[in-house]
């Protein structure tokens, strides 16, 4: 009987696990994942980077109407995903001009 392989997010909560990730922290991440993944089409994220981050993160700004601390987990969740599952470096990803301030955004909002 062939032995069946972990799913990529079963994967992550084992990383999550060895790295000794708070649960509340593992199930939030898990959660982010599943919705970046989903937001990829049920497409595999080793495929891209940093460019399909940041489009993910500016739909849920705009779209979802996040906060910034809401949105900044779910970079921190991306973050741990590329780092520590895929091995990919991500000291270089900028994504600070999506935290533009509350009220900037709700005055621009207005106008859609």
């Amino acid at each position: 009987m062939k032995a069946r392989h972990p799913s990529f997010i079963e994967m992550l909560k084992l990383v999550c696990e060895i790295r000794e990730v708070s649960p509340a922290t593992t199930r939030k991440y898990l959660s982010w994942n599943k919705r970046y993944i989903k937001f990829l089409n049920r497409k595999h994220p080793e495929k891209y980077g940093a460019a399909k981050v940041e489009e993910f993160l500016k739909s849920q700004k705009l779209e979802h109407r996040l906060s910034n601390s809401t949105v900044r987990q779910a970079e921190a969740a991306l973050r741990f995903m590329y780092r520590h599952l895929l091995k990919r470096a991500t000291k270089h990803w900028d994504f600070s001009h999506i935290y533009i301030k509350e009220n900037m955004l709700r005055r621009l909002l207005r106008w859609l």
